[in-house]
Formats: structure tokens, sequence, C-alpha cells
């Protein structure tokens, strides 16, 4: 599990975290959950320009909302201070 703690956390090229991914790709409240588990901090990572996993699940450049009510449920139960950050305009 420790490999899996260290691929938590590790940015992508644009700077996203793996919940940014799971969160753009409507992953299952599963795989949300064993992300924060191991890496509760990835809930509130802004990935540049105010790309937080919350605005990407919801999808705020004006696209479909991207997960699941549980797995939203969950980052915001993470880091509940997400709640009121506002997502930069532009796409991702």
């Amino acid at each position: 599990w420790s490999a899996c703690a260290q691929a938590c956390a590790e940015k992508t090229s644009n700077g996203w975290l793996p919940l940014h991914k799971a969160a753009e790709h409507g992953a299952s409240v599963a795989v949300v959950g064993r992300l924060l588990q191991h890496h509760p901090h990835a809930a509130a990572a802004n990935a540049g320009r105010g790309h937080l996993p919350l605005h990407v699940a919801l999808g705020a450049w004006g696209e479909e909302i991207k997960a699941s009510c549980e797995a939203i449920g969950m980052i915001l139960a993470a880091h509940p201070q997400v709640r009121t950050a506002q997502p930069h305009s532009g796409a991702s």
C-alpha cells in the first residue's frame, strides 16, 4: 500500500493528482475513497488556476457533472473548506 500512497500524491504534467483524474472520469466511490484514504489532502490540492478535484467533479466549466453524489460528498468530507473555493474561469 505504500506504493499506492506514493502514487496518490504524484502529480501529472498538468499538475493534477490522481484524485483530479478520478473526478474527471467519474471514478467509482471505491476508487475515490481509496485515493482519499491514502492522500486525504488531495481533496484540497489546487492544480493551478484554481482546479480543485471538487471543481473537476462538478464540471465547473460548463461541463456535465462527472462524479457521483457519493464521490462528491467524500471529497467535501475530506476537506470541507473546498466548499467555498471558487473555480477559475476557463477550461482545464
